[in-house]
């Protein structure tokens, strides 16, 4: 218009390295900015994520293990970014604009061989940064899985919006340092509750609160997702179903 305009730039070919050393090549850096007359102001942070598709580098070899990355110019960190493959391309949601990469990693664990049935979606998971190991080559494929973990493995799939410590939880404290504040950030959004003022962090993850984490999770990156779903299914225990899951599990 006569007042002013937005202008979207895309940089590619700069590269970058790591704070663990690893250089990384074709960075992209995508920023939006808004011109009024000679004022350029850039624009970081949008109200909602947008969505960024971008070609897939000619040299990726396993389409499961790819994600976009991040870069944090400061630390040379680098953050995953919900991404997923279709086809020939990168889908990423992102919530400002700056430096990302789109990287492959192939992690592998020593300790799979008798879960072959599982390999596949650990390694994805794993080479994506979503889930790590108990060890620096153990993953522990057949442990129980905590709430306090399970809420982070979503918090960290769906990429959540991290902020400062706010107390929700009386046992979730800055104590639990590596996951308070994606268990915060999974209560913003809907996912997790609690009860009477708690977490139980600790406790092992039943099967019906994992399917209603799951089905919220699912309605919080995708409201229209189960607009017309309907539940043909009826189980022998369902009298064992709590109430706050028999709708998540119906729908799961």
């Amino acid at each position: 218009s006569d007042e002013g305009y937005i202008a979207i730039s895309i940089k590619l070919g700069e590269t970058v390295t790591t704070s663990s050393g690893q250089q990384l090549l074709n960075v992209i850096d995508l920023t939006i900015t808004a011109v009024e007359g000679t004022i350029v102001t850039p624009i970081s942070e949008f109200g909602e994520k947008i969505i960024v598709t971008l070609p897939l580098p000619s040299d990726v070899v396993n389409k499961d293990k790819v994600a976009v990355y991040y870069i944090d110019e400061e630390t040379g960190i680098l953050h995953y970014v919900q991404s997923k493959v279709v086809g020939d391309e990168i889908v990423f949601k992102t919530g400002h604009f700056s430096k990302f990469a789109i990287v492959e990693q192939n992690i592998t664990f020593s300790d799979l061989a008798k879960y072959e049935w599982a390999r596949q979606f650990i390694e994805s998971l794993a080479s994506k940064s979503i889930i790590k190991g108990k060890g620096e080559d153990t993953f522990a494929p057949g442990d129980q899985i905590t709430r306090e973990e399970f809420t982070v493995l979503l918090a960290r799939a769906l990429d959540l919006p991290k902020a400062e410590f706010e107390g929700v939880f009386a046992d979730v404290t800055e104590v639990n340092a590596w996951s308070v504040l994606e268990i915060e950030a999974a209560n913003r959004a809907g996912i997790v509750q609690g009860a009477n003022g708690k977490f139980d962090p600790k406790a092992n993850i039943t099967r019906e609160q994992m399917v209603t984490m799951i089905i919220r999770a699912l309605n919080y990156d995708s409201p229209t997702a189960l607009k017309d779903v309907k539940s043909t299914v009826s189980f022998s225990d369902s009298t064992a179903i709590s109430g706050f899951a028999k709708e998540s599990i119906g729908f799961a």
